[in-house]
């Protein structure tokens, strides 16, 4: 495995342990009205996604920056992983700018909570299936 394999790993493991108590927090918060809190914290939750997704992308991009090697038997797996995962990111990124630049009345704020609980579910889907991913690939 590549250094940059390696370190990916390593961050994956960090970033799926994190995101899942910073999503769990933000829930939380939400629950409690605390409003300001939870949209802090699923700005933050959205853009580490999407920094996470831009590092993993980096390795088709920059010449020697392998990934570890995905057996065949997994690739099954990790094509429902990753194509599940797009959902709640775009998902987020849609919310987070709903409500940033739309009116109250607008479809995606009219329908925050239950577009938020089905994104927020398949986002511990994700968190989850990466911490299986990276126990599938070490």
């Amino acid at each position: 495995m590549t250094e940059y394999g390696r370190l990916f790993l390593d961050l994956t493991l960090a970033w799926g342990v994190l995101s899942l108590l910073l999503l769990f927090i933000a829930w939380r918060r939400a629950a409690k009205g605390n409003i300001a809190d939870h949209k802090m914290l699923m700005i933050m939750l959205t853009a580490g996604s999407w920094l996470f997704v831009m590092s993993y992308l980096m390795h088709y991009i920059i010449p020697g920056m392998a990934l570890p090697h995905i057996p065949r038997r997994f690739v099954p797996w990790f094509a429902i992983h990753g194509t599940v995962a797009l959902f709640p990111l775009f998902g987020a990124t849609a919310l987070i700018y709903a409500r940033m630049n739309s009116s109250r009345e607008a479809f995606l704020n009219h329908h925050h909570r239950l577009l938020g609980r089905i994104a927020a579910g398949l986002w511990c889907f994700t968190h989850i299936g990466g911490l299986i991913n990276i126990w599938l690939l070490i």
